[in-house]
């Protein structure tokens, strides 16, 4: 039964919460039994006691009680009896192995078997001159979960990218997390919260980033721009305008850290990254409607993606592997983990906490690139602003908006780690800096959306000077036309003579001869009049 709650992805089962504090709730109602009171002060089990708290685990034992002794022998080391934390131990390798007999029938149903170097995650395992690092793949999950930590390392950071609900369960079960932490990771609406369960820390925080090809888009524009500069800086060299216009697309996922450990000491650090996706207002899509204008910048900067959006080259599976293309979110962490690499760095002597606090700062760091990249296109268009550019800079703002949110969410975050135990003096001045550098952040992505209304403004003033000058030019058309309506007029007007002719007073009769050739030379006259007089006022 056991097994096939397992196999069950959608749904997390209380059998198996391996928590402590619901093993000992367990050992508890066990060893005190129906009248709800001890055989003894110190309580312990027995082996007929630890064959009924698995069968209250749904555990179905088929096993006689000579061979359920001898494994009990195995787990008390020799004696009648086992402890509290002796039985939590047992159950939840138990349950681990379990699990992990689990994994190698969901391989081979999936069809994973053939792809066992497909990558899952990494872990590092380090002391202050050691350090060691492997990829986790489909086919060494088992052997992680059941393999404890090399004695000689103290310290463990673990991630997995983008878990199924299954590892999710088996990393729960390994690392001993209430189920409803992992059940919040992989619900619909992912916010940026932290708590305390236990001696672990929960933490929940955003994370965004600027797509490959956006990256690529970033440098590229960067280096034109200081191409410019010795450009300017050397008269003989051709002087030239502001570099190409940056495409920006941002993508974002959701960061969940653990901190495990046992009271004030945290040696372990186990964090899982969701899948990236596109955030709201960044991606590009040439509209159905809009002016040609519109399109084609649309078009060109689609096109400026595509052109450096080049896969990465597939990732080595033997010891010289290249860590820092592992997985997708590994981006996030390339100089975190190269100074872990670094015999007795700061990260390598410090504990997980420090370790959080460079997480977050590196964090930090890639919405600092969302920041830069969103400048540098606003000044392109502060320096091309025409009347057609509103609805691209109300996108840029849109964008602005949600990453400018997600950093607020991940500062308030920030801000609550540095009210809990953990978070001593030496390591609080880490996390300031990180709050400190997320508000500067803010703050700069503040101005980024002050400009964009500013050039929102401007390009009305530019929509309003254009329809005046457009009414401006009709009126001015009619006015130099009237001439020809007022002859229009006259001429209209059937006036007869004594004769019974048309005529018009002053002008004479109206007869081919005279009137015709008369009409346009008047008009022709008075309009070259208007027209010079308005040169003259200046309205021409």
């Amino acid at each position: 039964k056991l097994s096939n709650a397992a196999g069950s992805p959608k749904k997390h089962h209380w059998m198996f919460d391996a928590t402590q504090s619901r093993t000992l709730r367990l050992f508890a109602a066990v060893v005190q039994g129906e009248d709800g009171e001890s055989s003894s002060d110190v309580e312990l089990m027995g082996a007929q006691e630890f064959r009924t708290a698995l069968e209250a685990e749904r555990f179905q034992l088929g096993m006689p009680d000579p061979l359920l002794h001898e494994v009990f022998d195995v787990i008390a080391e020799g004696g009648g009896s086992i402890d509290a934390a002796m039985f939590h131990a047992a159950l939840q390798r138990l349950k681990l192995e379990v699990l992990a007999e689990n994994i190698d029938v969901r391989l081979r149903s999936s069809g994973d078997v053939g792809s066992e170097d497909r990558t899952r995650g990494w872990h590092l395992d380090w002391s202050p001159a050691a350090f060691s690092k492997e990829v986790i793949r489909s086919d060494n999950l088992k052997e992680l979960l059941l393999t404890p930590r090399p004695p000689q390392f103290p310290m463990r950071w673990r991630h997995i990218d983008d878990p199924d609900p299954f590892t999710l369960l088996c990393l729960g079960v390994k690392y001993q997390l209430h189920l409803d932490a992992l059940s919040i990771f992989k619900g619909d609406r992912l916010e940026a919260r932290v708590w305390k369960h236990g001696d672990d820390y929960h933490i929940m925080i955003p994370v965004s980033r600027l797509t490959p090809a956006s990256r690529a888009s970033h440098l590229e524009y960067e280096q034109q721009k200081l191409r410019l500069k010795a450009q300017r800086r050397d008269p003989a060299q051709p002087k030239s305008g502001l570099p190409s216009r940056i495409a920006v697309e941002v993508e974002k996922a959701h960061l969940y850290l653990v901190l495990c450990g046992c009271g004030v000491t945290h040696d372990t650090l186990f964090s899982m990254a969701s899948s990236w996706h596109p955030a709201v207002g960044t991606n590009y899509r040439v509209p159905a409607k809009g002016n040609k204008k519109n399109k084609r910048r649309l078009a060109e900067d689609l096109i400026n993606l595509s052109r450096h959006g080049k896969p990465s080259p597939p990732v080595g599976t033997g010891s010289d592997f290249d860590f820092r293309r592992v997985v997708k979110i590994t981006s996030l962490f390339d100089d975190l983990v190269a100074t872990l690499e670094i015999d007795y760095s700061e990260l390598r002597i410090g504990d997980v906490c420090r370790l959080v606090s460079g997480v977050l700062r590196a964090v930090v760091r890639h919405y600092r690139a969302i920041h830069d990249a969103y400048w540098a296109r606003l000044e392109w268009f502060e320096a091309h602003l025409d009347e057609q550019a509103a609805a691209e800079i109300v996108g840029i703002q849109k964008g602005i908006e949600v990453v400018k949110w997600r950093l607020d969410q991940l500062s308030h975050v920030v801000q609550r780690l540095m009210t809990y135990d953990f978070c001593d003096k030496e390591v609080r001045c880490y996390f300031e800096f990180v709050a400190d550098d997320a508000a500067s952040i803010s703050s700069f992505m503040g101005r980024e959306m002050s400009l964009c209304h500013k050039l929102l403004d401007l390009v009305k003033v530019q929509q309003d000077a254009k329809e005046t000058h457009a009414g401006y030019s009709i009126t001015l058309m009619v006015t130099l036309l009237w001439p020809f309506q007022f002859l229009t007029g006259v001429y209209g007007m059937n006036f007869q003579n004594e004769e019974g002719m048309g005529a018009v007073p002053i002008l004479g009769d109206l007869t081919l001869e005279r009137s015709y050739y008369m009409f346009w030379c008047l008009g022709a006259g008075i309009t070259m009049c208007l027209a010079l007089w308005f040169r003259h006022a200046g309205l021409l």
